[in-house]
């Protein structure tokens, strides 16, 4: 199968983009309610959790400005250019103002917005622990130090040339090595985290409180499928970079567009928590709580209602809402259990 020629490639990339953007479109729209609203009403200012709120009119406004120039740039080379291979030229051009603004702007969408609330996520989960995402921070500014040099290489050409000349080859290539890395590092420490909480819990856990822990294990595949779906893309575009093959047109227009996909499932999946908390409350079960402490010589086992409710998407965290109720009796122990 011969290569795809520049101009094909980037009329793939329109297609493939217009196509991710309606998805991009619907999945943005189930965002709205749950960021939003509350039960049957709005919520009120100091409800609203605006750092998802912010991130999210962001992204979209991002992924619509590139939409909308992607389709600009398609019409100056096809329309308005003129002249024997005007269309290859307006493409090859890499250091006009649509090229490098581009560029500019996937580094944005797909580093500062998306990097960064991954690893806020994965911050907060790890109870505000800044060696916990020490890699993961390390990673983050070599992709940002390889961002800027490939765009300021691009900016500075003018020459006639593609992404993958020998100028921006390698930091091209860097950029997006390291987003893949950065992303599957960050999830699996979320996963990890999420997971030896899990398994904490196993003690604590009766046969009534089976609910509590599919909910944990809900957040776990919410985070897993979402890292997936960048990971993928970004990957695929980084096999494009090394090949150097046209494909990384079209394949970059898939991964912005994943960026901002993945970021609303996360929103649109977490949302179930009042589903599934209502659930649990209208069961109205009882747990039994164990707590044990190796400086007592006794324990005592508390009869507590509680429910149990996924927090807001960029925690990713359980918070435990107890009203206690009426003490069991306290046997005395002689020895003090193991934690």
């Amino acid at each position: 199968m011969a290569p795809l020629s520049i101009t094909e490639a980037h009329l793939l990339g329109l297609f493939v983009q217009s196509l991710c953007f309606g998805v991009y479109l619907v999945t943005a729209g189930f965002t709205i309610p749950p960021l939003l609203c509350t039960g049957n009403r709005f919520r009120r200012s100091r409800e609203v959790n605006w750092v998802m709120l912010l991130g999210a009119s962001a992204l979209c406004i991002f992924i619509t400005f590139d939409m909308v120039l992607s389709f600009y740039h398609s019409l100056l080379a096809f329309v308005s250019a003129t002249g024997p291979d005007a269309a290859t030229g307006s493409y090859t051009d890499i250091s006009s103002w649509i090229n490098v603004t581009k560029a500019s702007k996937n580094s944005l969408t797909g580093f500062y917005i998306h990097f960064f609330f991954q690893i806020y996520r994965c911050w907060v989960v790890y109870s505000r622990s800044w060696l916990s995402i020490s890699l993961s921070l390390l990673l983050w500014l070599g992709c940002l130090a390889c961002g800027v040099r490939f765009i300021f290489l691009a900016g500075t050409l003018h020459v006639p040339a593609l992404v993958y000349t020998e100028v921006t080859f390698p930091y091209n290539v860097a950029f997006w090595g390291i987003s893949v890395a950065v992303n599957i590092v960050t999830t699996g420490l979320l996963v990890w985290r999420l997971w030896t909480v899990d398994q904490e819990m196993e003690q604590y856990r009766t046969n009534q409180s089976v609910q509590h822990e599919s909910l944990l294990r809900h957040v776990m595949r919410i985070i897993l499928e979402s890292g997936m779906i960048y990971t993928v893309s970004a990957l695929a575009t980084f096999i494009t970079v090394i090949t150097k093959s046209t494909s990384y047109y079209p394949m970059t227009a898939l991964a912005i567009s994943a960026v901002g996909v993945a970021f609303n499932l996360i929103i649109m999946r977490s949302a179930r928590r009042d589903s599934m908390r209502n659930a649990i409350s209208s069961s109205n079960g009882t747990i039994a709580l164990q707590f044990r402490s190796p400086q007592q010589r006794k324990f005592s086992v508390t009869q507590t209602n509680a429910k149990s409710r996924i927090v807001t998407a960029e925690d990713i965290f359980y918070e435990s809402e107890a009203s206690l109720r009426e003490p069991v009796e306290t046997p005395e122990r002689s020895t003090a259990p193991e934690c």
